[in-house]
């Protein structure tokens, strides 16, 4: 008995994270999603930039492994494969990334952040729906997923975590008392 999940389940899958995703946004008013400083050093645009930004090389890797030519070499200041070790002392791999996608994101509309986000669901939905089942189910065929193949990922939530356990407790904190505070 085959135990993968099929195509069609990891595309309900992702549809239904895109769905919650964009239940999140139907949340927030627009016009707040700029504001500075109210995710901690971040604005909610600033949060979504983030998210988009770190999702990109993993997307570039799957539409590689289906024939799409290699992007070009990346300008994050550090390669996937490095490791805070590598780096001088005090400094954090993550967080140097994190500081440059914020500078190279941070004076973008919300409109363009938003529509750059809304286009991965559809390039994730596009890979997963034109890879082989075999591809998607190798544990092997996407090195960064250390040995749990894709269809995993995405059907444990995997792919998703980084929001739901990271970002999503503050956004959804933020969104609790902007709700309160205009309920007073």
């Amino acid at each position: 008995m085959d135990n993968h999940p099929s195509r069609t389940d990891v595309i309900a899958r992702i549809a239904d994270e895109h769905a919650r995703w964009n239940a999140l946004l139907a949340e927030i008013d627009p016009a707040s999603m700029d504001t500075p400083q109210t995710l901690g050093e971040w604005s909610f645009k600033d949060v979504v930039a983030h998210l988009t930004a770190w999702r990109q090389p993993y997307l570039d890797d799957y539409a590689v492994a289906l024939g799409a030519p290699p992007p070009p070499p990346s300008a994050w200041p550090y390669a996937f494969a490095e490791t805070d070790e590598d780096l001088p002392d005090g400094e954090s791999k993550v967080q140097t990334v994190n500081e440059w996608i914020y500078a190279r994101n941070h004076d973008h509309s919300i409109d363009v952040v938003l529509a750059e986000s809304q286009q991965q669901w559809e390039q994730l939905r596009q890979i997963v729906a034109n890879m082989p089942e075999a591809m998607l189910n190798d544990p092997e065929a996407f090195p960064k997923h250390a040995g749990r193949s894709l269809a995993g990922v995405i059907m444990t939530g995997d792919q998703f975590s980084h929001f739901h356990t990271e970002h999503e407790p503050v956004i959804r904190a933020w969104i609790s008392e902007t709700t309160t505070r205009e309920d007073l």
